[in-house]
Formats: C-alpha cells, structure tokens, sequence
C-alpha cells in the first residue's frame, strides 16, 4: 500500500521534517499535523510477531484518535526509515499502510503528527492527489536545491502545494502577495526549486526571491526531465536569475507541457522566463513580466519541438542588452517543427524590442503574432533578423496596435490586416502599473472592439458578432438594464 490519495499535508515556519506532516480525514481519527509539535514522540514502538504492518507501543497505546495520521519513522533496530499511515486501530494494535520492518522489532522512534518544515520534507512519500498545504510566513533560507520527485497521475490527480495565510483557512484559492508563503537564498547560484522527472505537479501561492551576489533561478529541472508539468499559479517570483529555467543553462534538462499562470515575474538578473525548443506545449497566460534585466520570455533556442503560446500577459520594462518584451532565437535549419502563439499582449516600455525574432536560416512551422499592443519599446515594436525569412511561411501577423517604438514599428514584417497605429499612449496610467486601455480616441479608444477576430465563420455567414479588445486587458462593458421610456400619441 501507500500514502492513500485524499491525504493533507501541513509545511508550516514552526514545524520540523522529523514530524509526521500529514492526515486523510476519511480515514477517521483526530487531525494533528495542524500543530508546531509532534503530538506523539514513540521511543518503544514493537512490530507484530505474525503481521509487520502492524506495530503497538506501551508508552502511548494507540487509540482511535491516531487513525489517518502519518507517523515518521526515525530509527531502531529492525525498523524500517520512512513514513507511513495509520490506517485502522484494534485493541491499541495500529495496522499502518506499508511494512514497518522486521516482524518482533523492539526499541522503533517516530513522530506522530506535526507540521513539516519543508513542502518536501515528506517528498518521498507524496501520492497522487495529496495536497501539501504551506502556511505564510519566510521559511529558512535555502543554501541547496530542494527537488521534488513525487509524481502525480493522470486519472488520479496532481500532487498539489498551495499557500495560504497564516491564521486563516486552508482553502485552493488564490491570495495576495503579503499572504503568501516566502522562499528564498542568499547562496550564490542555488535554484530554490528543481523537478526531477516529477510530473503533474501544480504550484499555487508560492513567493519564490534571491538575494546572493551571484543569482540562481527559482525553478529548473535536474537530471532528468518532465513530461507533464509542473502547472504554477498566482505565484510570485523577485529577484532570480530566470523565475524559470528549463532545459538551457540553470536547466539541466527539458520539460514539456508546462502552464503558468497570474504569475508575477520580476527583476530577473538574467531574465524573466526561459524554455528551450525541446519544452513541448508551454503555455503562459496572464502573466506579469517586469523590470528583469533581459528578455520578459526567453524560448526557442536552436532545438525543435516547441509548442509555445503566450496570451493576456503585461510584459514591461524589461532592461539591458537583450531586454526584449519577447524573444525568439532559432538559427537551426530552414523550417523547423515548432509553433508559435503570441496573442492578446501589452508589451511596453522594453530596453530592446518588444517582440524579438532572431531567424536567420529558419522559420516556425506556424507563427501567430495577433492582438498585441506594442508601446514605447527602445527598439522596434515587432523585429525579424532576416528579411524574407518569414515570408511563404504560415504566419498570420495582424491586428496588432503599435505606438512610439523608437526605431519603427516593424522590421522584416509587413504591416497586418487590422493593424492600428496610435496617436498616444493606450494605457489608463503605466507608470502605476495600469495596462487597462484608457478611452481616448486614436489611444486605448483606437484598441477597443478591434481584435482579431471580429466574427466567427466566413463573411456573410456568422455565429456572431465579437468585441474583443487589442491587448491583454479588456475594457469594461457598459452597464445595461437600464431604464426604458415609452412614448405614447393620443
């Protein structure tokens, strides 16, 4: 047996990895992994004589109570090092999910109940649909990688960590920035965290930071690579080398089918997000890239296979020699099987070019630049290496609003169908952080209701009408039920 999937898991600034960390209340019994402390410290654990999943203790018989609890197995003679469950109780007999040891071993410690310290302090026993709770506050800084290397499975469901506020309910909701668990090191080149061929794993809440003269990356893969995941959501990432990093540089290896997103990225010292062309399908949405010293997003390199798409981000005011709003770097062979998405964007203020395309010999088998509103970057708004590359390719590049990009709008790409060039600034108020479209004709006015596309089916013979918005924030519709006045003659 194992963990069972329903388990909860409690990481708290004042718990220990020694403790036990976790209870499925469908198992019955009390719930102690909510506290600091463990509620029981066994030092004479005995396995049974005939069945070595069952175990007794004189000291503290176990009783009802203790049932879904996770007791950590720290030591004796016979025993076996590991966690395991409490999964029924007879006559102060607990029958725990896995062997224990030797049958008739004597002397056995552990920990029953009690915080973790760590969300992966029990990693080695995580299981599929478990939730690993991580209540705020700033845990200790990290002087190694912490990896991950539990699985979820498809059918049966992520392994999810998710913060929440301290004092305040366990609930998989989102929440601000001040309530959310902190992470961090002051170790040169450490990444905080790293997955190790740990799939479908999803991440919500979490504050990731670095602080050491040399920065490492918030996120990487280790020696092995991912095929599913990991899923991160409203998360927030300050001061890292990259907030991510897979498969190039601070990434020993890919990982595919990545999703990100209402993240907040910021002051990267390298970049904000980076994946390379063998990462299949990610997708990053909703997002906040700003104020890293590189490009907002870094993918392609010279490898194949990416599916990358990035929808409704804001990425501004990224900084240095390649402070790209988004760059593309693909210098391998003519075409190349990979597929590009970059649709219903506000990128702004960028120390390079807004959207960066180093083509030089190559081309995406597919390449969707749509509905981005591209502002105020120091170099071009959209930008090709090569002129003619993306020509003859499948490309569709239109309805994009461009305004005051210092060296032009375009470079290597022709003016869209349904593009708009601007008179002024689109946004209610950037230099406060407010990418909503203001109502100024020939600005924000100029962006509304004029997204590609504007129907569904051919012309003549739609399923509708749509008003979709150019960039990443909608504006408002306008309040209806209002009150009708009826005229009448006589």
């Amino acid at each position: 047996m194992a963990i069972t999937g329903p388990t909860i898991w409690e990481v708290r600034t004042t718990g220990n990895a020694a403790n036990g960390g976790g209870y499925d209340a469908a198992l019955g019994g009390v719930d102690y992994s909510q506290q600091n402390a463990a509620q029981v410290a066994y030092t004479d654990l005995v396995i049974d004589a005939t069945t070595n999943t069952k175990c007794t203790s004189a000291a503290t018989p176990f009783t009802s109570n203790h049932i879904g609890n996770i007791i950590n197995i720290t030591g004796g003679t016979g025993f076996t090092v590991q966690r395991v469950q409490v999964v029924s109780v007879a006559a102060a007999v607990a029958t725990c999910d896995k062997s224990l040891g030797t049958l008739s071993s004597t002397g056995g410690t552990g920990n029953l109940g009690g915080a973790l310290i760590n969300p992966v302090d029990a990693d080695a026993v995580y299981a599929p649909g478990n939730v690993i709770y991580v209540e705020s506050g700033s845990y200790a800084a990290h002087t190694s990688t912490k990896t991950f290397t539990a699985d979820g499975s498809v059918g049966v469901g992520n392994i999810s960590y998710i913060g929440y506020p301290s004092g305040g309910s366990r609930t998989d909701q989102d929440i601000t920035e001040a309530s959310m668990p902190v992470f961090t090191s002051a170790t040169n080149s450490v990444a905080i965290f790293t997955t190790n061929n740990a799939n479908f794993l999803r991440f919500r809440n979490f504050k990731i930071t670095h602080t050491a003269g040399t920065r490492g990356v918030g996120f990487a893969n280790a020696t092995a690579g991912t095929v599913n995941g990991p899923m991160l959501i409203n998360c927030v990432f300050d001061g890292c080398l990259w907030a991510a990093d897979y498969g190039t540089g601070g990434g020993a290896t890919a990982a595919q089918h990545l999703l990100w997103q209402s993240c907040t990225i910021r002051n990267g010292t390298a970049g904000g997000l980076r994946v390379n062309g063998s990462n299949t399908c990610v997708f990053i949405d909703s997002c906040y890239i700003t104020a890293c010293a590189g490009p907002g997003i870094s993918f392609g390199t010279t490898t194949v296979g990416l599916v990358f798409q990035a929808t409704n981000c804001v990425i501004a005011g990224q900084t240095g020699a390649s402070g790209h709003g988004l760059y593309c770097i693909c210098t391998t062979a003519t075409t190349q099987t990979y597929h590009v998405r970059l649709i219903g964007n506000s990128i702004y203020n960028n120390a390079q070019h807004g959207i960066r395309f180093d083509l030089t010999t190559s081309r995406p088998s597919t390449l969707v630049v749509s509905n981005n509103v591209i502002v105020s970057n120091a170099a071009r708004g959209i930008s090709c290496a090569t002129a003619g590359i993306i020509d003859g390719s499948q490309a569709v590049v239109r309805c994009n609003a461009f305004y005051n990009n210092s060296s032009g709008d375009r470079q290597n790409f022709a003016t869209g169908e349904g593009d708009v060039t601007l008179s002024g600034n689109p946004f209610t108020n950037a230099g406060s952080a407010d990418y909503s479209l203001d109502n100024t004709a020939s600005e924000g006015a100029a962006c509304r209701s004029a997204a590609w596309s504007a129907r569904i089916g051919a012309l003549g013979a739609t399923a509708g009408t749509n008003y979709m918005d150019i960039g990443a924030l909608q504006a408002q519709a306008t309040a209806g039920g209002g009150t009708v006045a009826y005229g009448f003659a006589g």
